[in-house]
């Protein structure tokens, strides 16, 4: 900004605290004071502060000024005897204007009865001349050493005085650009944090959407994210998002020049218009409908992934504005953070998708087993790859009997959800082909881990059921090697652990421990309940509080079907999605009235 821009915008606080409105004439009370002061000590009737612009002078300090000027506060330059101050940097001094050839004609002497004047330069802050304190008479005079001395003093005072002025308005003007500032930076900051917090797309438009209007005032933001197989942009939507134009246009083709969006993405630049007006003339289809609210300022960015353009995102104003430089450079900062945000959102779900299927292929259908009902769940872990080393398993042995069992892999991710599958296949070979008991098996898994340098690290119950002596009964004969201990229920809903044995160690942890079986008796109506610590665990609690629980929901439960009884048992337990993976499954004796439904 120039020394008179300066000058003039400091001049807009009127040194009462009131700021000028902009467009109307400038009055100060400062300046108003100092041309009182040179009326007092030079004896002339009129004084001013004036401030000389390329088309006029301006006089935040006057007295003494015939009407209507006293009340502008302004003259053209074909009335200013301080235009001649400021092109020469040097005093003038007249005795009478109507015989100075310098100024005479000026429509000043005949309009505002300038006959005598007197002016001394005000500078800026950098030495030039911007105006003049002048005196003024109406008549001839000859002025005094004296009164020039004053006059040349409270000229310099009054410079001091500008040079504050502008000083002072510079420093505001710094502090709101470095207030705007750190409002930006807290808005990225923001943004950053909430598209962390993400996963899915939409998440990341609605994340876009606040961002802008904190950090930008707009209105509305939004995104589309370019689909290959179609060859257009398809319009990201979120509940929490409404913006009919771009609603009304979800899929955008690939086409230059037919979507400021399109464009954006196709060259991989800004494409910003100050209005709807500017924007209509450029794209015809981009105009508001009836009843929409009107869009004026836009602004369209490429959406960068790994260095190429894969979408577009929009910004939008419901008034008319400029962009500046910070803007610009805010707007391509949200574009680069919400590229960053949906490239990791699409590897997300491409982790995702594998993971899904991986786990499907793990978990294998249940078996039919006649006075036996089974049924199981299992819930991924609500991070990482949303699938992990939680399983159970349930077959039909060769001599009819069913075995179950549940295991925990450490972690909870693809390598988990792997080395889990395999060390599922072998347990499963091994109870299919060895007429041994659960301690046997489960003793032969773990010689045959550490015989093949497979490292894991698992906890396991594994279950036999055979028929009791006792009529429609079951016995389950189980042993446990470092996991959480199974739940019976009986037929009258009373919950209890059986945890009444030594506990052994888990899986590939100590070479040649000898392990031992339980035995329990089901009568018709009792059910058993295997489960994995993500059932039970808390990262607040002791495991017991968890058991605990467990026993208690149970309880509350029993008298539901099995398939309910797991339903609302998980919901009570697990507090939405597990922070650790969940594996269920449930056996029930039938009572021998009931029909097994899958015969």
């Amino acid at each position: 900004m120039s020394g008179v821009g300066l000058a003039v915008s400091a001049l807009t606080d009127r040194g009462d605290g009131v700021m000028q409105p902009p467009g109307e004439t400038i009055a100060d009370v400062s300046f108003d004071r100092y041309a009182r002061l040179v009326r007092s000590a030079l004896g002339v009737p009129t004084a001013l502060v004036s401030i000389v612009e390329p088309a006029r002078q301006i006089f935040p300090g006057a007295v003494g000024l015939p009407e209507p000027w006293q009340a502008r506060r302004e003259t053209p330059l074909s009335h200013s005897f301080c235009q001649h101050v400021v092109a020469d940097a040097e005093p003038l001094v007249v005795t009478d204007a109507r015989t100075d050839p310098r100024v005479a004609g000026n429509l000043a002497i005949t309009e505002l009865s300038v006959i005598a004047y007197a002016g001394f330069p005000l500078v800026d802050s950098t030495g030039a001349v911007i105006g003049a304190l002048c005196a003024i008479d109406s008549r001839p005079r000859d002025w005094t050493q004296a009164q020039l001395a004053v006059l040349e003093d409270l000229a310099a005072a009054c410079s001091t005085e500008l040079v504050l002025r502008a000083t002072r308005r510079r420093a505001e003007e710094a502090e709101v650009r470095a207030r705007a500032s750190a409002d930006r930076a807290r808005a990225l900051l923001t943004l950053s944090e909430d598209l962390g917090r993400t996963v899915q797309v939409p998440d990341i438009a609605l994340a876009l959407q606040h961002a802008a209007q904190h950090a930008l005032g707009a209105a509305l933001a939004g995104l589309w994210v370019y689909d290959d197989t179609a060859d257009l942009l398809r319009w990201v939507q979120h509940a929490e998002l409404s913006w009919p134009q771009a609603e009304r246009r979800r899929e955008l083709p690939m086409l230059p020049g037919s979507s400021p969006a399109v464009d954006a993405a196709l060259e991989g630049r800004m494409v910003l218009f100050g209005s709807e007006v500017e924007r209509v003339a450029a794209y015809p289809r981009s105009a508001s409908r009836d009843g929409e609210l009107p869009l004026e300022a836009t602004a369209y960015l490429p959406l960068l992934m790994a260095g190429e353009a894969s979408g577009a995102l929009a910004v939008v104003w419901r008034e008319p504005r400029g962009f500046s430089p910070d803007d610009r450079a805010l707007l391509q900062a949200l574009s680069t953070y919400t590229g960053q945000a949906v490239q990791r959102a699409r590897l997300l779900e491409q982790r995702t998708t594998t993971a899904l299927v991986l786990q499907r292929a793990m978990l294998t259908e249940l078996p039919t087993a006649g006075p036996l009902e089974i049924d199981a769940r299992y819930l991924p872990a609500a991070a990482d790859d949303l699938v992990g080393g939680d399983w159970y398993d349930a077959l039909t042995l060769r001599d009819g009997s069913l075995a179950v069992t549940i295991g925990d892999v450490i972690g909870h991710n693809i390598d988990a959800a792997a080395r889990m599958g395999a060390l599922r296949s072998m347990l499963r070979s091994l109870a299919w082909d060895r007429d041994e008991p659960p301690s046997g098996i489960v003793q032969r898994l773990d010689d045959t881990l550490r015989g093949t340098r497979t490292a894991t690290l698992a906890s396991v119950v594994l279950g036999h059921f055979v028929p009791a002596p006792e009529p429609d009964s079951f016995c389950f004969e189980w042993t446990n090697g470092g996991h959480p201990p199974p739940l019976l229920v009986s037929a009258e809903g009373r919950a209890r652990l059986l945890d009444g044995h030594r506990a052994e160690p888990p899986l590939g942890i100590v070479p040649g421990v000898r392990r031992s079986d339980q035995t329990v008796v089901l009568p018709p109506g009792a059910t058993l309940v295997l489960y994995t610590d993500g059932l039970i665990e808390r990262r607040d609690e002791d495991i017991d509080a968890g058991l605990a629980r467990l026993v208690a929901v149970t309880e509350r439960q029993a008298g539901k079907p099995l398939p309910d009884l797991l339903d609302t048992v998980i919901a009570e337990l697990v507090d939405g999605r597990p922070v650790d993976d969940v594996a269920v499954v449930a056996v029930r004796v039938r009572h021998p009235d009931e029909t097994d439904p899958t015969r």
